[in-house]
């Protein structure tokens, strides 16, 4: 896959945030304790801002906005496979709002997963990330048994090298 461009970069940053920023504001409404903290989640006018101090490069903020996404993403998969009624009105929220499924806009994080288990690498801190969250899924209804060791497996591979 050839590098993208830091303006492809920012593109993709800026669509992210979007499906972010609506993510939010449908948790926040389905949530109230979701409310009380939202003030502590980074702004894209805040990453913009360390992006054009040159703090943060265009590659550095839209991996925030993934790994904000990918948690939510991974509580609503969660959500529906625990059969909460929560998962079900978050997507039926996004849909209304925006036209568009979730899963579309944002990526569906079981098929990240799957994609980093089948590589067997871990390629940066997100993937990390995301699969430390598929792991702490109590219930385990994410990975079975076998990808929960081969995840278990590359998270220490990966935390070893100390990229973590």
């Amino acid at each position: 896959m050839a590098r993208r461009t830091k303006e492809e970069l920012l593109a993709e940053f800026h669509r992210l945030s979007g499906v972010f920023e609506t993510a939010c504001d449908i948790q926040c409404d389905l949530d109230p304790d979701f409310q009380k903290t939202r003030h502590l989640i980074i702004t894209r006018d805040q990453m913009l801002g360390w992006h054009d101090a040159g703090t943060a490069t265009a590659s550095t903020i839209l991996s925030g906005v993934r790994e904000g996404l990918n948690d939510i993403s991974t509580g609503v998969m969660v959500a529906l496979s625990e059969n909460a009624s929560s998962g079900r009105r978050f997507l039926d929220r996004y849909s209304a709002r925006t036209g568009r499924d979730f899963f579309d806009d944002a990526g569906r994080p079981d098929a990240a997963i799957k994609a980093i288990l089948a590589r067997g690498r871990i390629l940066d801190d997100t993937e990390y990330r995301l699969l430390s969250d598929a792991l702490a899924d109590t219930g385990n209804t994410l990975l079975t048994q076998k990808q929960t060791t081969k995840a278990e497996t590359l998270m220490a591979s990966y935390a070893g090298t100390g990229e973590t």
